[in-house]
């Protein structure tokens, strides 16, 4: 009586692959996988250079001009602080030389009773037809 799951093919044994094509192979994959890793690293970089620029030599955000403008605007005009202890903000540009001049003789200005006018702005003459 024949098996129905016995098989007619005859079992061969197979010889174990060439060390040669075995080294050959260990060699060309380390080779391809440092390549992927030089590769991968090269376009992080790459790609983290382009952001940078874009974020350092791109356009200017909106809010940020907004503050820069509210900053400028807040060294450069003259306004009560505290006004009941007397404290007045000054503009840096007239500030910085009064503050060397106290520092270098060790005696500190009085405080005004009202805030400096602010300078005047010239009117813009109208433009000619």
């Amino acid at each position: 009586m024949h098996s129905a799951h016995h098989s007619t093919s005859p079992v061969t044994d197979h010889d174990d692959p060439s060390a040669s094509a075995t080294y050959y192979v260990g060699i060309v994959g380390v080779i391809l996988f440092l390549a992927i890793v030089v590769f991968t690293i090269w376009l992080f970089n790459s790609s983290m250079q382009v952001q940078s620029e874009r974020k350092l030599y791109g356009v200017r955000p909106q809010e940020l001009g907004d503050l820069q403008v509210r900053q400028l605007a807040a060294i450069s005009e003259s306004r009560w602080v505290d006004e009941p202890a007397g404290r007045v903000a000054i503009p840096i540009d007239q500030a910085i030389p009064l503050f060397v001049a106290a520092h270098s003789t060790g005696r500190w200005p009085e405080a005004p009773k009202s805030p400096p006018a602010a300078p005047a702005v010239p009117q813009e003459a109208p433009a000619a037809p």
